[in-house]
This record gives C-alpha cells, sequence and structure tokens, in this order.
C-alpha cells in the first residue's frame, strides 16, 4: 500500500513507498455527514505466505439526500487473490455492488422558489436501482529475460430496475472481454533494445432495454489487434511506431425502429509514428505523436 514520510525539517513529503506490505492487516473506517449520510469501509489482507495474497474490502453508504425522496443506498464488496512464483503471478478479482437510488425529479422554477428540496408530485414512487458483479482474471507469464506473455479476462453483469414519470422498465447489460499481449525486447545497436508489444482486446456484449417504448437489443461484438515498437536510435531517444486494426459488428433490434434484425460491421485501421525523448534527470517521457 502507498504510504509517505513527512521530513519536518524539509517542510515536505521526502518519500513514497509503492510497494506491497507483506504483512497481514485491517482497518475500518466510519463517515458520517449533513443528510443523513453515514457509511462504513472495512478492508482487511491477508499474507497467507510469500506468494499467495488475500484481500478483502467491504463498503457500505447511506445518505438521505438533500431533497426529498432522495434516499441513496450503496453496498459493495470486493475480494481480490494474488499468486506469484518466481517466473509469473496470476491474480482473481470479485466484486458485487448493489446501488439503491430514489429519484426526486425535475423542480420548476416556480417549485424551486417555494421549495427547492421537495419532491416533483408525482414521482414520490420513482427510483433507478442497479446491482452489478465483475471477474477480473489475469496473468502474467517470463518466457525468457527478455519476453513475456500476460492477458486479461474478464466479466461485467449489469442488472438495473426503474421507475419514471408514471413508467417501470427494465436495463441489463453483460460484457465479456479476453485481451492477451506478448511483450519483450529485441537487441538493435549500441547494448540497447527495442520493445515491442502485439496483442488483441476481444470484446463481446449484450444489451437489452425494457421501457414503457417497448423492447431495445443491441449485441455487439469488438475485436482489436495491436502491435507497437519503440525503437531507440540514440541513447533516450527515438521512435515509435505501431498500428492497430479494429472490427466492430453490431446487432440491433427494439419493437419500434429496428422491428427486424440489421446487423452492421464497421472496420478501421490506425496507423502511428512519432520520435521520443526520455529525459535523462528523471522518469518523465516526451513523445510526440
Amino acid at each position: 500500500n502507498p504510504s509517505a514520510k513527512y521530513d519536518a525539517s524539509g517542510a515536505g513529503v521526502i518519500n513514497i513507498i509503492t510497494r506491497a506490505s507483506h504483512q497481514s492487516s485491517a482497518s475500518v473506517d466510519v463517515n458520517t455527514g449533513s443528510y443523513g449520510r453515514g457509511g462504513v469501509r472495512a478492508r482487511g489482507t491477508y499474507v497467507v505466505n510469500p506468494a499467495l495474497r488475500l484481500g478483502l474490502n467491504v463498503n457500505a453508504q447511506h445518505s438521505d439526500g438533500y431533497r426529498a425522496h432522495n434516499r441513496l443506498d450503496l453496498y459493495n464488496v470486493d475480494g481480490r487473490a494474488d499468486y506469484q512464483w518466481k517466473s509469473g503471478n496470476v491474480f482473481l478479482n470479485l466484486q458485487h455492488e448493489d446501488e439503491r437510488l430514489q429519484l426526486p425529479g425535475t423542480l420548476s422554477q416556480a417549485q424551486l422558489d417555494a421549495n427547492r428540496r421537495q419532491a416533483q408530485p408525482g414521482s414520490q414512487a420513482d427510483f433507478n436501482n442497479f446491482a452489478t458483479d465483475i471477474v477480473h482474471f489475469g496473468a502474467r507469464q517470463s518466457l525468457s529475460s527478455d519476453w513475456a506473455v500476460e492477458g486479461d479476462i474478464t466479466s461485467r453483469t449489469a442488472n438495473g430496475e426503474f421507475r419514471l414519470s408514471g413508467g417501470s422498465g427494465t436495463q441489463d447489460r453483460r460484457v465479456y472481454g479476453f485481451t492477451p499481449r506478448l511483450i519483450g525486447a529485441l537487441p538493435v545497436w549500441g547494448g540497447q533494445s527495442a520493445q515491442l508489444t502485439v496483442g488483441s482486446d476481444i470484446y463481446l456484449s449484450e444489451y437489452r432495454l425494457v421501457s414503457a417504448f417497448g423492447e431495445q437489443i443491441n449485441n455487439q461484438q469488438t475485436y482489436d489487434g495491436y502491435s507497437q515498437a519503440v525503437i531507440p536510435l540514440v541513447p533516450d531517444a527515438g521512435l515509435t511506431a505501431a498500428v492497430r486494426y479494429g472490427e466492430v459488428h453490431n446487432h440491433p433490434r427494439d419493437s419500434f425502429t429496428f422491428t427486424t434484425a440489421q446487423p452492421s460491421t464497421a472496420h478501421t485501421v490506425t496507423p502511428s509514428s512519432g520520435p521520443f525523448w526520455d529525459v535523462p534527470s528523471g522518469p518523465a517521457v516526451l513523445r510526440l505523436p
């Protein structure tokens, strides 16, 4: 966990440590405020052994809101496991969030002048609730001293229900992703190495909205492939060259515009290149596209 050391003689922060702690820890924070605001956040890390580390964050927040019928309840649970070995590591992150929000509606100027905290008449039953589940798995494996393969697999599911101006509905979205990458270095000249990255981003998404207007659906597939080379020409300076191919497929359907499936496809190729200069005295890097 990041931490800082304060030096009174220097009147400032002189040291920032970003290395992960090798000790188990736990903490609890409680907050409160005006308009019924309050919450609790608990965090814990358990170091099973030097290779395995477990973490859990729990967060619960509540607020009555400034206006009538504006209550917010938010709950979040986030768990993570990290395992590492000599040549690589993996992690698994699981997260669940539940948000429940009352909607007071929009007021006219006359209503604002009379009582800006009131709810719009007829909106006393309006709300917007969402539940989100996220799964994120990542891994990295060194193939040699210069090459490594890494990637992420993700899943995000969001299910919502709402009521607005007397009409109710549901909104659901699912997104699945796979992003593998190959990263390495090739010797060039003068003892320097060119940094190479080759990867792909694949996302599949499903969207469905049901409201008073009817049903809207769109299934989308996105495929990207890219490569990038950072080539030194002289110490601390060189060229960056990259190219990305992107392709997207949409399959929309609804009950009033796209009453029959009308799929569409689009693709693009984007090359880019330019010089870079690494500032020798610090970590700053100047890259010109």
